[in-house]
């Protein structure tokens, strides 16, 4: 059986099949792989330095403001779509509603995923001043005014998470060596 030619031929074409991955196919897989894994690392940490950057800036309303405007800009393409059907097909459009249908659904999904990164910003900006907040208050009768100025203005330039701990750290230090403890961070 291991003697028939055709045999021998699809084990052979097996060989060069698996060499041609090998030489081919796999540095390209590999290559793909590490940019992925780089790109996530650029999104990454240019998502977690926003939350920094936005906790430094302290408790404002941006996010209602920009979910409210794309919320505007979303209802815009529903109109829209809501007026074709009004107007019934006697309308000649170069779009048929189906394909309108989906671009909708696929607009409705980005804002909704959107929302979502929105929304755990504001939520980790707000956990962030809370605590800070709640620690300055403890640290403000440990040190003498410059100290804690210093500190509030550490937290004013804050622009990533190793500004963010830095802080953290010379608080905790502070209230080590005055022998106390201070309120948990909350993010």
């Amino acid at each position: 059986m291991l003697n028939e030619p055709q045999v021998i031929k699809s084990i052979i074409a097996s060989v060069i099949a698996s060499i041609l991955v090998i030489i081919f196919i796999q540095p390209i897989l590999t290559s793909s792989g590490k940019f992925f894994i780089w790109l996530g690392e650029i999104f990454y940490s240019g998502l977690a330095n926003m939350y920094y950057e936005d906790a430094a800036l302290g408790l404002r309303e941006k996010h209602s403001f920009i979910t409210l405007n794309i919320l505007f800009l979303l209802v815009i393409p529903f109109v829209f779509f809501e007026t074709l059907k009004v107007l019934g097909p006697d309308l000649k459009i170069k779009m048929s509603l189906r394909k309108l249908q989906v671009l909708l659904i696929i607009a409705t999904t980005g804002f909704l995923i959107l929302s979502f990164a929105i929304l755990t910003v504001t939520f980790a900006s707000f956990q962030m001043n809370a605590s800070f907040n709640q620690r300055m208050v403890v640290i403000k009768t440990l040190v003498d005014e410059k100290s804690y100025d210093l500190i509030k203005a550490d937290w004013a330039l804050m622009k990533s998470q190793e500004d963010y701990d830095n802080i953290n750290k010379k608080m905790e230090k502070i209230a080590k060596y005055k022998g106390i403890s201070l309120p948990k961070n909350l993010w």
